[in-house]
């Protein structure tokens, strides 16, 4: 089974993700933390901007499993991170580079696992087209804000809301207007609104249109 859950930044694409991944026993992906992981690398890195497209491929075609893992989680988070995660998911040599990585896990057996699930923003439209099940999700701009906000403060940031919506707003921006792989809903995937809906609510929906093509 394999399951691509897609939507704009705080919908709770990666929240759905976690929850459909321990209900069914998948192996989770969460696809952003790739781009957001190369662009931590970067910045430790310290890359200089007149090379810096160049300089991106290259880690970018260096990154492994084991590099993801080796992150602090909470610092991927950052807006620093965010937004240069996003201006590295224009460069198509990037992309390229970080799509075989996530093919390559999704068509993996892993053992003791029944599949995997996938969350990004292309999952369903480019990097897994056939994927058994497609979801995409989003919500109103000032919801996604506030759960962002929170989310940040409780790992330690010093944020304001205000910010984070103007960042959002932007990321949105970027995402739905790129040439390369722009954030869309693909047509065979299952729309949630998440604005008014529970985790468990969301889950709830999610499960039942997997149930309902199973039969």
């Amino acid at each position: 089974m394999i399951i691509a859950v897609d939507g704009t930044a705080g919908s709770g694409k990666g929240t759905l993700s976690k929850e459909l991944s321990t209900v069914l026993k998948l192996k989770h992906l969460d696809t952003g933390l790739l781009y957001r992981a190369v662009s931590l690398e970067i910045i430790n890195l310290k890359i200089d901007k007149k090379n810096f497209e160049l300089n991106a491929i290259k880690v970018a075609e260096s990154f492994s499993w084991k590099k993801l893992n080796g992150f602090n989680h909470n610092l991927l988070r950052s807006s620093e991170v965010s937004n240069l995660a996003s201006s590295l998911a224009k460069i198509s040599k990037v992309r390229k580079s970080l799509l075989t990585f996530e093919r390559k896990f999704a068509y993996t057996n892993f053992k003791g696992y029944n599949g995997t699930i996938l969350d990004g923003r292309d999952i369903g439209s480019v990097i897994l087209p056939n994927a058994d099940y497609k979801f995409f999700l989003d919500a109103d701009l000032k919801i996604r804000a506030k759960r962002r906000t929170q989310e940040l403060i409780e790992q330690g940031n010093q944020v304001f809301e205000n910010q984070v919506l103007k960042d959002m707003a932007k990321r949105d921006k970027t995402d739905k207007t790129r040439k390369n792989a722009p954030l869309i809903k693909a047509n065979d995937a299952f729309f949630i609104d998440t604005s008014y809906k529970s985790i468990k609510e969301v889950l709830g929906i999610a499960l039942k249109v997997i149930d309902s093509h199973k039969s």
